[in-house]
């Protein structure tokens, strides 16, 4: 810790008047506070710093030996500039250091103590010993032939390709951790490892915990069990430690919802515990994917379009409270949940998707979508009954599909050639259709979502171009999480 030097006044530093104080330091040491500094003598060899060290009992810290460094030293490179002591048997000592910034370290035994302090006049500085701990760890993010290192201990080591890295026998307390003098970080030894990354400045990590994923690239949610999270704040990142867009939702106590985008091709992603707080990603809503609507009521009750691509839902129903997932939309019995003026695609390729759940299963032909013109052209989409109904290109198909009073995925998508409707990662209708009858739909003014009503609706995505609809339409993730093995 870095100590502000009370410098003496012009008028106090004659050469007789300093030499009178100097005799003083030991009676001064007998009662200064603990961890105090202020302004006492000099002497010709630079500023005097007088010590009193003791150990963890209050018993005095005898033959303790002290090593004063320059606070940026991290080898033995500057080491004639190193100013060794021992102490007394009452644990006193007087260092004489030059100007500037240095870090003194103390150790008697299994017992050590970090100090930093800046020179610039005589001071005194009273220090209790700690138990010492390894500081130990891994650092994320290609690591390999790097150098970490202590500052102002004169400690580096060559990281390596594991990222693991190990100093022992340091003193529980809060110490400078570097990265090559580009990274800096804060810890403090603990009995169980922390780690870095390279790639989120500042933060120390702790507790991760390893999730196997299916990364698709796509904003998607989780459900993690409040039990398995290893705490708040938390981040979550790839294998090399890159962080991962998250918002997390669910109170303490209850099963935690996790919003993310996870890399297409990625299985596996770490949470991770964090020293410092973490507030959520901007970039996790993204319209380059071809979104041109995405409605989450449990993010934005205002019902703003999340991508920010100019899509709009107007709804007509209410916001409900839903024990699992939060604030939802909720249309009852022979109403109409909303209407999508802006953001449904009038050319080319389309998907819209839907996480929704019946209140009335029994009642047939609930509308999750129609779009379409009075006259039938368009498409439709019905739920209830135990059956998934389409009305598109002059058919009507219907499908058995019961998902009772559960939660459901949805996506209806037509990539140009064949209209698919996909229910919880499975296709359960394909129809071709031509690109001349639907390449303009302009005419279908028609634009409702939960015509009927008698259901609940959580997100609504509405993306233009070819999406694999089974991808779309997933059930929802529930991630088990177990601890992350040291390299």
């Amino acid at each position: 810790m870095r100590r502000k030097i009370v410098r003496m006044p012009e008028s106090r530093r004659h050469p007789s008047y300093r030499r009178l104080l100097a005799l003083a330091i030991p009676a001064l040491l007998s009662c200064a506070p603990d961890r105090s500094a202020s302004g006492t003598t000099g002497t010709e060899a630079g500023n005097a710093l007088s010590l009193l060290v003791t150990r963890p009992d209050g018993a005095p810290a005898a033959q303790a030996q002290v090593v004063a460094r320059p606070s940026q030293d991290i080898d033995a490179s500057g080491s004639s500039r190193w100013v060794h002591a021992t102490a007394d048997s009452l644990g006193r000592v007087v260092l004489h250091l030059e100007d500037g910034d240095w870090t003194l370290e103390t150790r008697a035994g299994e017992c050590g103590r970090v100090s930093r302090i800046e020179m610039g006049a005589d001071s005194l500085l009273r220090d209790t010993l700690l138990e010492t701990r390894p500081l130990e760890g891994v650092l994320l993010g290609m690591p390999a032939g790097r150098t970490l290192a202590l500052p102002g201990l004169g400690r580096s080591q060559g990281v390596a390709s594991s990222g693991a890295f190990r100093f022992e026998a340091m003193p529980v307390q809060e110490l400078r951790l570097s990265l090559e003098g580009e990274q800096t970080w804060r810890a403090t030894p603990d009995t169980s490892p922390l780690f870095l990354s390279t790639h989120v400045a500042e933060a120390v990590l702790f507790d991760p915990v390893r999730m196997a994923v299916d990364g698709q690239g796509q904003v998607e949610m989780a459900l993690v069990a409040d039990s398995l999270w290893p705490g708040s704040p938390s981040l979550l990142l790839d294998p090399s430690g890159y962080p991962l867009p998250m918002i997390l939702r669910g109170a303490e106590g209850a099963t935690r919802r996790v919003w993310t985008r996870v890399p297409r091709g990625e299985g596996t992603v770490y949470l991770y515990r964090t020293s410092l707080p973490v507030g959520a990603f901007d970039s996790l809503f993204d319209p380059t994917d071809g979104t041109r609507l995405d409605v989450v009521p449990d993010l934005d009750p205002e019902l703003s379009d999340l991508s920010r691509s100019g899509g709009r839902l107007l709804a007509d129903s209410i916001l409900r409270q839903d024990s699992l997932f939060g604030t939802v939309l909720e249309a009852p019995l022979g109403a109409t949940l909303g209407s999508i003026p802006e953001g449904l695609p009038d050319t080319g390729p389309f998907s819209i998707s839907f996480q929704a759940r019946l209140l009335s299963p029994g009642i047939e032909s609930l509308w999750l979508l129609d779009w379409s013109i009075p006259a039938g052209q368009g498409v439709r989409v019905g739920v209830g009954g135990r059956r998934l109904r389409v009305l598109a290109a002059g058919r009507d198909t219907s499908v058995v599909w019961d998902p009772q009073e559960n939660w459901f995925g949805v996506t209806v998508a037509w990539d140009g050639t064949a209209l698919v409707v996909a229910c919880d990662g499975r296709v359960q209708v394909r129809m071709e259709i031509p690109p001349q009858n639907w390449a303009d739909r302009t005419s279908w003014t028609r634009r409702e979502v939960g015509r009927g009503g008698g259901l609940r609706i959580r997100r609504i995505v509405v993306r233009s171009g070819g999406h694999d609809p089974e991808v779309l339409s997933r059930p929802v993730a529930r991630w088990a999480l177990e601890p992350r093995p040291l390299p």
